[in-house]
């Protein structure tokens, strides 16, 4: 699950979560999950205690979860106290949790170990106006630079063959290898971002390269 903005109504009638990942195999398998570039807002904080990214799994299942760039902002009681649980474990059996650059409102950012969290943050930190919906991160936000790369390509890599040229075929070979590297990590949809640049030339046939082996743009 990647680079969404989930708002989570806290007067639900239920507990609510913005993503529960829950890892289940009754043939004993193994369970994949990558969790990245997510951010969870609590709207509307009611007096129910509501999760940011919770997570379990079954005894028979290997859960592998991987939770990385994420910014969670909970909500608080009139007393000023977190009913917020921005990560949550509920059960956790066999397998790897890794988390990294997570920010939370309250204090579990960095409950399960990794590196790079930042606890105890505002949405007035984060967001430009997160009341109004509006989600873009504010020239001074604590989420600047915080996050991780999860995969990347240039043209300065010797094995790729293309140092000192610049064309239109080196950066569909670019594409296909961001492709290639980003779904190795799980990551199967991005938001692509041309910088200001004409949708043409070299900037469309990375976008399409890329496109064509398996990234959705």
């Amino acid at each position: 699950m990647t680079n969404n903005i989930v708002i989570i109504d806290g007067t639900a009638g239920t507990t609510p979560a913005g993503i529960y990942a829950y890892g289940t195999d009754g043939s004993s398998g193994t369970t994949n999950m990558y969790i990245y570039n997510n951010s969870i807002y609590v709207a509307n904080p009611g007096s129910m205690n509501n999760y940011g990214v919770r997570f379990a799994n079954s005894a028979s299942c290997t859960l592998n979860i991987t939770v990385e760039n994420n910014v969670v902002i909970g909500s608080v009681t009139s007393l000023n106290a977190s009913i917020t649980y921005a990560f949550n474990q509920i059960t956790f059996n066999t397998g790897t949790k890794q988390f990294n650059n997570n920010i939370s409102s309250d204090g579990t950012a960095d409950d399960f170990s990794g590196s790079n969290h930042q606890i105890n943050v505002t949405a007035e930190n984060i967001f430009t106006d997160a009341p109004n919906n509006v989600f873009s991160l504010t020239k001074t936000s604590l989420a600047l630079n915080a996050g991780k790369t999860v995969a990347s390509v240039s043209s300065l890599e010797k094995s790729l063959g293309v140092v000192g040229k610049n064309n239109i075929e080196v950066a569909a070979k670019l594409g296909k290898e961001i492709a290639t590297r980003a779904l190795k990590k799980g990551v199967k949809e991005v938001v692509f971002d041309r910088g200001g640049f004409l949708y043409h030339g070299k900037v469309k046939a990375l976008a399409d390269a890329a496109r064509e082996n398996g990234l959705k743009l």
